[in-house]
């Protein structure tokens, strides 16, 4: 592994050096740990994993639930409010499942998710 050269300099990039840590741990750290320790270390690389597709994902992601959520609210509020007024109109009735573009908007947006969480969950449910 070694030091990775996009490490030098005053600030690396947050995603250089989350894969500069998962790379330690995986690489560097886990072929020496057993039992317990190994487990957490490969726990924590999984979630360093998270925060690496959090970071390459989540602003196109936002953007596009920001879209989805005006488009079918007729509404130019920002993402928090929209998300909460799409779960107080679910909540009351006043949407369903049978609203056009409810369905799809929903969907779009846990696929998104999924794509960060865990997109091993996407590919079975593909396979």
């Amino acid at each position: 592994m070694g030091i990775d050269s996009n490490l030098a300099g005053p600030q690396p990039p947050i995603e250089v050096l989350v894969r500069a840590v998962k790379d330690f741990l995986l690489e560097i750290a886990l072929p020496e740990l057993q039992g317990v320790a190994a487990f957490q270390a490969r726990m924590a690389a999984r979630q360093l994993e998270i925060v690496e597709r959090t970071l390459l994902l989540s602003a196109d992601n936002e953007h596009r639930e920001l879209a989805g959520l005006q488009e079918l609210l007729h509404s130019e509020e920002e993402l928090g409010r929209l998300r909460k007024k799409l779960a107080a109109m679910i909540r009351s009735g006043a949407m369903s499942i049978d609203t056009p573009g409810l369905l799809e908007h929903l969907k779009s947006t846990t696929i998104a998710a999924l794509a960060i969480d865990n997109p091993a969950w996407l590919d079975r449910s593909n396979g």
